[in-house]
């Protein structure tokens, strides 16, 4: 009888140290998430997880058989924490909002795309366009050994082009309108916050006609990963440049104009950077996008499915988002294309 109980009595032991070391991980997460949240973080290992925080929640996918045992009432309430945070911070966006604004005087529509430098995209680029039709095409990552603003299929589609060698513009950025481009330039700082190559900005006013013009940026700044000498992740000289983008498009609104800020950022919607982007700001995604909004991912090893959102439309208080759409087709690129519908008010 005593041996019988002594085992009893390990058991129950056992069971609890099972609820014990199964509930750590959630309990870990959850606060993790609450450090995030108080203390936004900039660099290093924190500001990494971050970035993948949806992608924490996976490993709980392996508690859940554990929770259906007995006496692990711990276990399911952390479980259940964790899937209400997720659901109130990562779920995906559903179609519930509106995405209409009759007061709009005129709708236009834009495309977006980091090319990805390194990869011809002569024959990929042209079916793209003519499927969607945009009025107003932003390019990143331009290879130079791309031709197609030579081709006379782009220039029939658009008339308007800023794109190297034919016009003085930044290498890897490019502007195809149907609408006449006014004036053009590029973005100068007293400082040296645009000082990397890779890091550029380009801008032109556009006449859409009826009295309407519009101010279209196209940036891309660096990614936070090696921009600071012996630091894996740091963020201070892309968030400069994302405070610098802000600053350069509210320098345009504070006289009334319409503006569309776009491109890859190189942020995500979890990092702080973000707020300084946007500031202001219309993010098209959260206005009249539906799912992850997802743009960019690591496409030769998983194809499916983008991880990170760091392709923006951002548009002023005098132009609606109305459509918000993410094309992940497999175009010799790593990033998705995003595509939107805007009314100018």
């Amino acid at each position: 009888m005593a041996r019988i109980s002594r085992m009893l009595l390990y058991f129950s032991q056992q069971r609890w140290t099972l609820v014990a070391l199964t509930s750590l991980y959630p309990c870990a997460l959850l606060l993790l998430l609450l450090v995030q949240h108080i203390f936004p973080q900039h660099d290093g290992a924190l500001a990494i997880t971050q970035v993948f925080a949806p992608y924490l929640f996976l490993p709980l996918l392996f508690l859940i058989p554990f929770a259906f045992l007995s006496r692990t009432m711990l276990l399911r309430l952390v479980l259940v924490a964790c899937l209400l945070a997720f659901s109130f911070t990562y779920f995906p966006r559903l179609p519930f909002h509106a995405s209409s604004d009759s007061t709009s005087r005129m709708m236009t529509s834009v495309l977006s795309w980091n090319m990805e430098v390194g990869h011809s995209h002569d024959a990929l680029l042209l079916p793209l366009l003519k499927e969607r039709h945009p009025a107003i095409v932003a390019l990143e990552e331009v290879d130079p050994g791309d031709a197609f603003t030579q081709s006379p299929d782009f220039k029939r589609l658009y008339a308007y082009q800023l794109a190297q060698p034919t016009t003085n513009v930044p290498y890897n950025l490019a502007l195809l309108s149907i609408y006449p481009i006014i004036e053009y330039g590029t973005l100068k700082t007293s400082d040296d916050t645009w000082a990397e190559p890779q890091a550029q900005v380009l801008w032109a006013r556009l006449d859409l006609g009826s009295g309407q013009r519009l101010v279209v940026i196209i940036g891309h700044p660096v990614s936070s990963i090696h921009a600071v000498a012996n630091c894996y992740f740091c963020s201070e000289r892309r968030d400069g440049q994302l405070r610098s983008l802000n600053a350069f498009a509210h320098s345009f609104m504070s006289h009334g104009e319409a503006v569309l800020l776009m491109g890859d950022m190189n942020v995500t919607d979890r990092e702080p950077g973000y707020a300084s982007l946007t500031a202001g700001l219309q993010d098209a995604f959260q206005l009249a996008g539906t799912g992850s909004g997802h743009t960019w991912g690591f496409h030769r090893l998983n194809p499916y499915w983008p991880m990170l959102r760091i392709d923006y439309l951002l548009a002023s208080p005098r132009v609606h988002p109305s459509t918000f759409d993410v094309d992940c087709t497999p175009r010799a690129s790593d990033h998705c294309v995003i595509w939107g519908q805007f009314g100018l008010l």
